[in-house]
């Protein structure tokens, strides 16, 4: 390229070769230097901007989409604030590249910013990848970015967030939004789309919903009565990847192990690990949380021998490890609820067994592991029965209702 012979090795490092007496050497990624951007009111303006975004909007992790740029500022000050990978688009040449220079000195281009100079109708990136879509050009000068049915196809659904804001300028520049292009937009936008409008005198905002007839997989085998299937209505031939990438195989069992498969649901997925469940982002792969739970691999389950040890609700997922079954916030990872099987007239430990979840009602039975019964049997106990228990929990509250 340009005259350079460019290398990559098995190490992970670049080499680059030229005719030329000299060439200068770069070390990357460069120490970051923030001095570019100016501390001034404008600084001031694009920080506060960005804490209004990420406030409101709630999304903090995964992509976001900037629409339109001056100098990047606003993607820099959303990557400082939060964990969000930012994707800038901007149809003008110069501007993209000035954009770059900078971020680029501040240790963030090509690692938590990327600039891209592209038309706003035609953005080169995939669909619902984005958590959080916004406009800097729009927050400057009041233009509307582009077309909101073509922008529409990048916002993630199940909580993807489209937010334009207004402020006043420091150098005293007012400029008011076309109000009716905006609702325009707005409105295409949410075209078919469900989700809440809120409407304030700065900043609008369109949180998306599920999509409509995207079906979920809540269970071992789709849903609670076991059929196989979900009733989606959306997947028609034409299939192609939305992403790629972990949890990848360090962190799995091996699939001829047959445990358990993930599970889907609101958005999110759930994969049962070694020694801990994950839970991503179902459209664009985002790492959201894990939670350790060691002992907790069940083998053999694709051919009948064991029973699923995880059951997924809208807002919950229940997993059973040994004789405990533990309710995680979908959201967050954090421990609900702890459930217990019940005790058994012979004295024997029992273990979770069967898991399900339906209307609110958490299913499970007590059983003797295989494992425990060879135990007792070398020290020459017997147990009465395996299953010997079949019972209902509150899944809100906790309570066995029988």
């Amino acid at each position: 390229s340009d005259g350079v012979l460019v290398v990559s090795t098995d190490q992970g490092r670049l080499y680059a070769y030229s005719a030329l007496d000299t060439l200068q050497v770069t070390h990357w990624p460069i120490e970051p230097n923030v001095s570019l951007y100016p501390t001034d009111d404008w600084g001031e303006f694009y920080r506060d901007t960005a804490a209004l975004l990420l406030k409101q909007s709630d999304q903090r992790a995964g992509y976001c989409l900037v629409l339109g740029c001056d100098r990047g500022q606003l993607a820099y000050e959303l990557a400082r604030q939060s964990e969000l990978t930012v994707l800038v688009v901007e149809p003008d040449p110069e501007k993209a590249e000035n954009a770059r220079v900078l971020l680029e000195a501040a240790g963030l281009h090509g690692m938590r910013v990327q600039v891209v100079q592209a038309n706003f109708d035609d953005i080169p990136f995939s669909n619902y990848f984005a958590n959080l879509i916004t406009s800097e050009s729009f927050l400057l000068d009041a233009k509307v970015p582009g077309t909101g049915e073509r922008i529409a196809r990048h916002l993630k659904p199940c909580g993807g967030v489209a937010m334009l804001v207004t402020a006043d300028r420091p150098d005293g520049r007012a400029a008011e939004p076309d109000q009716v292009a905006v609702g325009e937009w707005f409105a295409q936008l949410r075209w078919e789309q469900p989700g809440d409008y809120v409407q304030r005198d700065r900043w609008k905002l369109f949180r998306r919903g599920k999509l409509p007839g995207a079906g979920e997989w809540s269970h071992q085998y789709g849903n609670v009565a076991n059929t196989s299937y979900t009733v989606d209505k959306r997947i028609k031939e034409g299939l192609g990847v939305l992403w790629y990438g972990d949890p990848g195989p360090s962190a799995m069992i091996n699939r001829h192990e047959a445990a358990a498969a993930p599970l889907s649901t609101n958005g999110r997925m759930f994969i049962q690990g070694t020694d801990k469940v994950m839970c991503y982002d179902a459209y664009n792969g985002t790492f959201l949380w894990e939670h350790y739970n060691p002992g907790a691999i069940r083998t053999g389950v694709f051919n009948n021998r064991e029973t699923s040890n995880l059951a997924a609700s809208e807002d919950a997922l229940y997993v059973a490890v040994n004789d405990k079954c533990v309710a995680l916030d979908a959201r967050t990872g954090e421990v609900r609820h702890e459930f217990v099987v019940p005790t058994s007239e012979d004295g024997v430990p029992r273990a979770w067994a069967y898991l399900a979840y339906d209307d609110n009602l958490v299913f499970g039975t007590s059983t003797v592991r295989e494992e425990l019964e060879r135990r007792l049997r070398r020290r020459g106990l017997t147990v009465k029965s395996q299953t010997d228990a079949v019972f209902a929990v509150d899944a809100k509250s906790g309570d066995r209702l029988w």
